[in-house]
């Protein structure tokens, strides 16, 4: 009788173990080494058209576990949009900019635990 609990007891360490195993591992991220663009397609971007905002990172390897949010500040007011990762690194959104400036472009990277914000600039003309 003490071996079948003994054998039952080994049955859920060893499960306990190995739920931890599963999934893909996280790679570690330097908040410092990471920097944030945002180019248009069309570039350049045009007013009353839509246009596709690729965000893109440097100095860390962001996959489609990320989320990201872009927040277009317009008049001051944020403008949140989710975009979409597009399988080659980058993040996708589309947007409509109403008049032609220079449009503070706040990107938002969620990877796990970790949140951060980096600033670029959308021209419209």
């Amino acid at each position: 009788m003490k071996a079948r609990w003994r054998q039952l007891l080994m049955l859920g360490v060893l499960g306990i173990g190995l739920s931890g195993c599963g999934g893909e591992p996280a790679v570690p991220i330097d908040p410092a080494l990471v920097e944030a663009t945002v180019r248009t397609e069309p570039a350049p971007a045009s007013s009353g058209t839509p246009v596709t905002l690729v965000a893109e990172f440097t100095g860390a390897e962001i996959t489609d576990r990320a989320d990201v949010t872009l927040d277009i500040r317009v008049e001051g007011e944020p403008v949140l949009i989710d975009a979409t990762y597009d399988g080659e690194g980058g993040f996708e959104a589309t947007y409509t900019f109403a008049d032609p400036g220079s449009y503070e472009t706040f990107v938002h990277l969620y990877v796990d635990d970790l949140h951060l914000t980096k600033k670029a600039q959308v021209d419209v003309q």
